[in-house]
């Protein structure tokens, strides 16, 4: 598996999520709206596309199902590493900018790509 393509963009004021990710792979297959989240103790997830389920679980909390994701450890590793490393490619915004940006829930504007 090639990811021959990522294209990211970060984002501010969308509760815990930092940025989106497009990819493309081996040239066939496009994945968009794969989401960067920022943890709690500072760390990176990258949360593949996912739709709203119908139950909850025992806390009460909604049950999302994922509609596309990687098979192997491997798979998404390599997912998470490229997306990962586009995203520490983009240059970090002002804090006015931040602050503007988060004011009205919009993105950046920038985007890195292969």
């Amino acid at each position: 598996m090639e990811i021959t393509n990522v294209k990211v963009v970060r984002v501010t004021g969308v509760g815990n999520t930092i940025g989106y990710a497009n990819i493309v792979i081996d040239n066939t297959i496009g994945i968009h709206g794969i989401r960067i989240i920022k943890l709690p103790n500072g760390n990176r997830f990258v949360a593949m596309p996912s739709k709203k389920g119908n139950k909850k679980d025992k806390e009460g909390r909604t049950v999302f199902h994922d509609i596309v994701f990687p098979v192997s450890t491997e798979a998404k590793a390599k997912l998470t590493t490229v997306i990962l490393e586009a995203f520490d490619k983009l240059p970090v915004p002002e804090p006015e900018a931040i602050e503007q940006s988060a004011a009205t829930s919009e993105t950046s504007g920038e985007v890195y790509g292969l």
